[in-house]
């Protein structure tokens, strides 16, 4: 029986926002992630900072002026300026795409913008958390690849806990971005695209059919088989 969210608060502050499958070993430092965490399959591809701003779309005097900012190092960037709203969304997406984790993702309504992702929120032990995501991207920034209906994507997600529960298995949501949104790198979406399992693909298939309102938005538990599930990543 599928079973639908109805209510998610993403709250953008670091000690939040993880990326999935706890792993203790990971000791690298970021600045908008958390540093416990790691994926099993990160994305590992640079962003555009035009593909960004246009993202966002930031135009006229603020976009040179953030062209100008986004120059220096990123780490002095984030020192001085993490105030600054612009300046964090865009180290969080930059990290997203480094450290969150790869899941399968296809074209719903390619005129409405809409997506369906697979993942497992699972953050410990065996038992598995399969969901659907369907959200909504802005896929005309896509312009070397044709989208159509049922066109398959590669997405990038940061996962997000459920503060009020400090003993929780399972991340409480997940937000999945699309990598052909923010870079014209085809050969590394592309490549990004060849990571994901044929296992992956079957779980977000299966997971599909049970959601009968697919233009929906929302997260979606479903009910998929175990193993397929655990070799899914």
């Amino acid at each position: 029986m599928v079973r639908k969210q109805t209510s998610i608060t993403f709250v953008p502050i670091i000690s939040n926002t993880v990326v999935c499958n706890l792993n203790l070993t990971f000791k690298t430092m970021k600045h908008t992630v958390d540093n416990t965490t790691h994926a099993s399959t990160p994305g590992q591809i640079q962003i555009s900072k035009r593909k960004y701003f246009n993202y966002i779309k930031l135009t006229g005097f603020m976009r040179l002026k953030y062209h100008l900012l986004f120059s220096f190092p990123q780490n002095f960037l984030f020192k001085l300026f993490h105030s600054d709203n612009i300046v964090f969304d865009f180290t969080q997406k930059t990290e997203q795409f480094k450290y969150g984790c790869l899941n399968p993702t296809v074209v719903i309504n390619k005129d409405k913008g809409l997506i369906a992702t697979f993942t497992n929120l699972t953050s410990y032990g065996t038992d598995i958390t399969p969901v659907i995501k369907i959200s909504k991207e802005p896929l005309e920034l896509i312009s070397n690849v044709e989208i159509k209906n049922g066109k398959k994507l590669p997405t990038v997600a940061l996962y997000m806990r459920n503060v009020q529960d400090e003993f929780a298995t399972a991340w409480s949501d997940f937000d999945p971005k699309v990598a052909n949104c923010f870079t014209d790198d085809l050969e590394a979406c592309n490549k990004l695209l060849s990571r994901i399992s044929a296992n992956g693909w079957k779980c977000l298939e299966n997971g599909l059919n049970q959601i009968d309102n697919k233009e929906r938005t929302g997260l979606y538990y479903v009910d998929l088989d175990v193993e397929l599930v655990r070799n899914a990543y």
